[in-house]
């Protein structure tokens, strides 16, 4: 099986400053561990995105997302649980949810122009 190339954000060094020094190892092991298996048994797909993941390592998340075509890992975020899901400006659910509301307003905006019509 071909190894995924593990591609880190420069977010996750800053979220890296903020972890305390014990836990550290073993997120970096998990991170390894993704080029191995990018799904493990704790991952699970995030909900609005097509190819965006969540790892469970105790109470830290890891945020990441996954090109299976070009076997590319694009690690967003390691934060606590209590903050991995708060929006952020530019990270991965924050631009999804943008995307949707401008679908949405484009829409309905369609829908008015019919209307007009």
């Amino acid at each position: 099986m071909d190894l995924y190339k593990i591609v880190p954000k420069g977010s996750l060094e800053h979220d890296l400053r903020k972890i305390d020094r014990l836990h550290i190892p073993r997120i970096l092991d998990a991170i390894e561990n993704l080029a191995e298996n990018p799904f493990p048994i704790q991952s699970r797909k995030m909900k609005g995105a097509e190819s965006s993941y969540r790892l469970q390592v105790g109470d830290y998340r890891e945020i990441y997302q996954v090109d299976t075509e070009k076997k590319v890992i694009i690690i967003y975020h390691v934060r606590h649980r209590k903050e991995a899901y708060k929006r952020q400006n530019g990270d991965l659910t924050s631009a999804n949810s943008r995307l949707k509301e401008k679908r949405t307003i484009c829409k309905c905006y369609a829908l008015l122009l019919a209307c007009k019509r």
